[in-house]
């Protein structure tokens, strides 16, 4: 009677990876008959007392539900389950629902054009022709104005313009805007929403990983979502090892 017992009711433990880079998935939701529980941060689990034909299913986002029917087996082994992930298409449209960051550029430049088009002068621009400024006087070839000699001359106050310009207000505020449109666009490919979905983090936990992992806009410019998804995987992983 004890060994039928043990045969047909058994402790499982299992292991929950993704396929694609191996790694193991922390916080997916594990269900069986009268259980419910979570991945821990290495990936296993484990259920008592499950019997021979319970359905045990393990949800996590951003990867295909998997279940599968439970066979008791004469020894005790840990069941490997392998996550493949959904269309990211979908994913991203779920995330960025809220804010079209597009539409937001559009909307920004608009509001700030005389800054965003605010053109610097160039070194064509210091120069003054002679030839428009002075009468006609019969050449000599040495000191005539109308000569090549003296034909251009260098505006002095637009040169000390050319030097300072850069330091002016419209310069700075133009500089802070684009600068802030490129935060917001590698904060809107890296968000929270997004690691929070993959890794499960919240409060504290999360405000380190993304000031330890952050993604600059070069990285967030050059990387599809599958890549963003699989640099956050792994920069998790090496997150809870330490």
């Amino acid at each position: 009677m004890l060994a039928s017992h043990q045969l047909y009711a058994q402790t499982v433990t299992g292991l929950v990876i993704e396929r694609s880079t191996m790694l193991p998935v922390s916080g997916a939701t594990v269900t069986a008959q009268n259980y419910k529980g979570y991945t821990g941060y290495n990936g296993y689990f484990k259920i008592a007392r499950v019997n021979a034909g319970d359905t045990i299913k393990i949800v996590y986002a951003g990867f295909k539900p998997y279940r599968f029917s439970y066979r008791p087996k004469n020894k005790p082994d840990t069941v490997k389950i392998m996550l493949e992930p959904v269309s990211l298409m979908l994913n991203e449209v779920s995330v960025r629902a809220s804010r079209n960051i597009n539409l937001d550029s559009v909307k920004n430049r608009d509001q700030f054009k005389a800054v965003f088009n605010h053109k610097y002068k160039g070194l064509q621009d210091i120069f003054i022709s002679n030839a428009r400024v002075n009468k006609f006087i019969p050449y000599d070839n040495i000191t005539a104005p109308n000569s090549t000699t003296t034909i251009l001359s260098v505006n002095l106050l637009q040169v000390a313009g050319l030097i300072t310009q850069k330091k002016s207000k419209v310069s700075k505020l133009q500089q802070t805007l684009i600068a802030d449109e490129q935060f917001n666009y590698a904060g809107q490919r890296f968000s929270r929403q997004k690691i929070t979905a993959i890794t499960g983090l919240k409060g504290d936990s999360l405000q380190k990983f993304t000031e330890k992992c952050q993604l600059g806009l070069g990285n967030t410019q050059s990387m599809t979502d599958y890549d963003i998804m699989v640099y956050i995987k792994k920069s998790y992983a090496d997150f809870v090892k330490r």
